[in-house]
């Protein structure tokens, strides 16, 4: 199996509000490739607050929404 990280950038910054609080986070974008007979490419973005790490994470492929992760 191997996987390739890809077009990863910050894309700015943006406030994410959780059941615990909001926060100022920057949101991060990458293209994951993962290869294991077929190669399948997924799309993830984050949010990260500094201080804090990651609040929020969703990951998708061709458009559509596999997981979504929230503090």
């Amino acid at each position: 199996m191997t996987i390739n990280m890809t077009d990863r950038k910050v894309e700015g910054k943006q406030q994410v509000t959780t059941p615990i609080r909001t926060f100022d986070c920057y949101v991060i974008t990458d293209t994951n490739s993962l290869k294991m007979g077929a190669i399948q490419t997924n799309y993830s973005t984050l949010w990260i607050a500094i201080g804090i790490g990651m609040v929020k994470e969703t990951l998708k492929s061709n458009r559509k929404l596999l997981t979504k992760s929230m503090l």
